[in-house]
């Protein structure tokens, strides 16, 4: 009979779980609190969030939601990052701190779209460009085309400014003389 807390920690999971874009699992060992803390600000703010839980229990959770092969990126004290929007910010946040950091962190592999994607996978997507990098670049390029527009179509009337200031100066000059 299961007790009323992992009850309450499998619903839980099951909600931290269920529509996420990406599940990633990574191995810790030698990991100071003060490191753990560190690592779960870092993926916070890249995007993500970082929880520990009993392997068991995850294991439920992912039957239950019908997330095949969850369990094979399970091993040992395994620690789970969930990302809804910006995948590769809390991929890149994730990897940049482990380096940085030097931890005795290990990135299992992980899931996306129902898919187990190995952890060179994870590696190649956190050094795609961040959401909110995408999105500038987006809006510039989309700028790009208007800011021409807008210089072509205001060459006439600036050369026609400029001549008739020439010609105010000449005729000014002239007067002077």
């Amino acid at each position: 009979m299961p007790s009323q807390r992992n009850i309450a920690i499998l619903d839980d999971l099951l909600a931290r779980l269920s529509d996420k874009q990406m599940i990633i699992t990574m191995r810790y060992e030698n990991v100071s609190a003060g490191d753990m803390d560190a690592l779960r600000q870092a993926v916070r703010q890249g995007g993500g969030v970082m929880y520990i839980a009993k392997n068991t229990l995850v294991k439920r959770a992912a039957d239950r939601l019908g997330l095949k092969g969850l369990d094979s990126i399970i091993d040992g004290p395994t620690g789970y990052v969930t990302v809804e929007d910006d995948v590769a910010g809390a991929a890149n946040a994730l990897v940049t701190i482990i380096k940085d950091r030097n931890l005795e962190v290990t990135i299992l592999g992980g899931m996306m779209n129902d898919a187990i994607i190995d952890a060179g996978r994870i590696e190649q997507i956190s050094q795609l460009p961040s959401r909110d990098e995408l999105i500038g670049r987006l809006a510039a390029s989309m700028n790009s085309p208007l800011t021409r527009l807008m210089r072509v179509m205001s060459a006439p009337v600036q050369g026609l400014a400029q001549s008739l200031q020439q010609v105010v100066e000449q005729k000014q000059a002239q007067e002077a003389a």
